[in-house]
């Protein structure tokens, strides 16, 4: 009788064993995706990272061409007033210039008029 209890008993232990191995086995496949599943939103947070930092850099080079283009607009707005100056100035000396044209012939024909009086 004590040899069917302890039979008994190494069978109860062997179905223990068996049900602890079934529900380890189970929390290690959970255990499995769940580490898979924090491995792939580690990967896609880093990938968002990546695309933040690659978009920070666009950012950074989109400043310093705006701030470029911006400098070049100041430097020709300033060549186009110093242009506008020095039109300025040429109109008026061509207008000078065409008044002294005008007296010298009048001054001219003034001479030749008088050339011809004497």
């Amino acid at each position: 009788a004590s040899n069917a209890a302890s039979n008994a008993e190494v069978q109860r232990l062997q179905d223990e064993l068996r049900d602890a191995k079934e529900r380890l086995s189970t929390k290690s496949r959970e255990a499995d995706l769940e580490v898979k599943k924090l491995k792939d939103e580690i990967d896609d947070h880093m990938s968002k990272v990546r695309a933040s930092e690659r978009l920070k850099d666009d950012l950074e080079d989109a400043t310093r061409a705006r701030d470029e283009a911006q400098r070049q607009v100041k430097r020709l707005e300033a060549d186009c007033e110093e242009l506008r100056k020095e039109r300025r100035e040429a109109d008026h000396s061509s207008e000078a210039s065409s008044r002294d044209l005008a007296r010298a012939r009048e001054d001219k024909e003034a001479l030749e008029r008088q050339g011809r009086a004497l």
